[in-house]
């Protein structure tokens, strides 16, 4: 079975020659989407919060207040580029798109701003922190990219391979947080250990966007987040690395196979389409329904630079339908299961 598995995912790259790096982009760029940010923060605050004093301090404006947004970062993970547009082959152009990471929140108002003192305990939370978060990532790219797609799989893993990983991160995260009084008579600084996720559009003033609830559970909520985040993408990254060499590198007798294997089914798709051509472009094919391909033929027939050539171009055009209309679709409901991109030509839509 595995041999088959191998060899619809080498025909699927063979019919769509640049999804490859396209599936890939998207894998990569839907794990760290603004909306999926957005989402998982939701998530890590929700459970922050129930384990917080229930009386928030409101800070008085005579308080001095710093708020530092996260340090500069060589990680290539906070050096991300969004809304960056990519050509045909799936590469991105270049000047597109603008920093995902590094910004800071809009012009702070100290009579809006307020605290929570967060629990002792919160570490205990650490692991339904870790599996939430990463569900609602997971569930994210499934609403996007489909459950069955080689995404979902790919996120499914690294949730897995990288949750003590980041379980050890998150601990870290909340030790320090929980030895962090709130006392609204002292000066205050909220310090993010990590670069801010930029919730801005790209021909847009750079922020962090506004702060919704107090300032101290946004900040920690986001750098759990973009913790999570980071472990989850960088370990799809490496997946879809090993995928790409796995059949180009590791067996090359394979891959002689699957090539031969793919001639004689385009061979035989061709013949097909060839005595389909004979049959409906004959004389008795006249009264062959559907009537519009013997029209089709004489017309090709009629056209100069064609002329005696035009069965074979006609096979080529009923061939293309096969692979259009039934070799992909066989393909996409192996690979992706019942979607609506399997419908014919809806690719080109989507």
């Amino acid at each position: 079975m595995g041999f088959v598995i191998d060899y619809i995912e080498f025909l699927n790259d063979i019919i769509h020659p640049f999804s490859k790096a396209s599936s890939a982009n998207k894998c990569k760029n839907i794990v760290v989407d603004e909306s999926t940010q957005k989402a998982a923060n939701i998530t890590s605050s929700r459970i922050i919060n129930k384990n917080s004093s229930i009386n928030s301090q409101n800070i008085d404006s005579k308080n001095n207040i710093t708020v530092d947004c996260g340090p500069l970062s060589r990680d290539p993970f906070y050096l991300q580029f969004k809304e960056v547009k990519y050509d045909s082959s799936g590469k991105p152009i270049p000047n597109t798109g603008c920093p995902m990471f590094g910004c800071c929140y809009n012009v702070l108002q100290s009579s809006r701003i307020k605290l929570k003192q967060i629990n002792k305990n919160i570490t205990e939370q650490t692991e339904n922190i870790v599996n939430d978060v990463s569900q609602t990532i997971k569930k994210n790219v499934d609403l996007t990219l489909g459950p069955n797609s080689k995404c979902s799989k790919f996120v499914n893993k690294s949730i897995n391979e990288t949750k003590n990983i980041s379980m050890n991160s998150i601990n870290n995260i909340l030790d320090i947080t929980k030895t962090q009084d709130v006392n609204a008579n002292q000066d205050i600084t909220i310090k993010s250990e990590y670069p801010l996720l930029c919730h801005n559009k790209c021909d847009k003033q750079p922020s962090a966007g506004e702060i919704s609830q107090a300032i101290n559970i946004d900040v920690i909520s986001k750098n759990i987040t973009t913790n999570i985040t980071k472990n989850i993408q960088n370990n799809v990254i490496e997946q879809i690395s090993k995928a790409d060499t796995k059949m180009t590198e590791v067996n090359q007798e394979k891959l002689i196979v699957f090539s031969i294997i793919t001639i004689v089914i385009f061979l035989v798709l061709y013949l097909m389409a060839f005595v389909t051509v004979e049959l409906f472009c004959s004389p008795a094919g006249n009264f062959i329904p559907p009537f519009i391909i013997p029209r089709i033929c004489d017309a090709l027939e009629n056209v100069k630079f064609i002329e005696d050539k035009y069965k074979f171009v006609m096979a080529f055009i009923i061939l293309y339908l096969m692979v259009e209309i039934f070799l992909k679709t066989i393909i996409c409901l192996i690979i992706d299961g019942a979607s609506m991109k399997c419908i014919p030509f809806v690719n080109y839509f989507l």
